[in-house]
């Protein structure tokens, strides 16, 4: 991008965190067996002044380059929780919430205990909340991702779903971090398709 729109983008970013105004979508995942549970993902989304969404493969990146990816991955722990709350009542048949975290974020020591302070806050309980890191940025920094999956074992949250690549040594991810929930990225899994994606 040309440096006055990237600024541009940065703004509306800085913007959307300290007024709120980033939005937030539940994308259902639905069970083909009868075995598991409801499930949805949280998405994040983001407009501009004219109310256009934008990619957030434009914003993440940006908010990834500018230092504060961190913030947005922390902001969105903290609304999932508080909109969850307000609907305890709802949550019977809702077996998982996914929420995404960047690479960036996992290896910030001090993204977990701000974590761990919302999730021990918080009346949801954490065996609700699921978190996915990309195979990748769990590889280039494998240390931190297994203190961040043992460290979310012990607040009961669900295993770490680990979104995969082509070309990710499958079983030898699995054994590592003795994963139980995959997620297949749609160019592995275009063929299963059965929801449509979110603009």
């Amino acid at each position: 991008f040309p440096v006055t729109i990237e600024r541009s983008y940065v703004a509306m970013v800085r913007r959307a965190l300290l007024t709120d105004s980033f939005e937030l979508y539940a994308q259902p995942i639905v069970p083909i067996t009868a075995k598991m549970g409801s499930h949805i993902e949280i998405l994040l989304r983001l407009r501009d002044e004219k109310g256009q969404m934008i990619s957030p493969s434009v914003f993440i990146p940006l908010a990834e380059r500018q230092g504060i990816m961190c913030d947005i991955d922390v902001w969105v722990v903290g609304q999932v929780l508080t909109i969850l709350e307000q609907q305890l009542s709802q949550l019977q048949n809702l077996s998982a919430v996914a929420l995404n975290i960047s690479g960036i974020s996992l290896s910030d020591h001090k993204f977990m205990k701000k974590i761990k302070k919302l999730i021990k806050a918080s009346s949801v309980p954490a065996e609700l909340i699921c978190f996915e890191i990309t195979e990748t940025a769990a590889v280039s920094n494998m240390a931190q991702a297994q203190l961040f999956i043992q460290e979310l074992r012990l607040l009961g949250c669900h295993l770490p779903w680990m979104i995969l690549v082509l070309g990710c040594p499958l079983l030898v991810i699995c054994e590592i971090w003795r994963l139980i929930l995959l997620k297949l990225m749609a160019l592995l899994s275009k063929a299963w398709r059965i929801t449509q994606p979110m603009p």
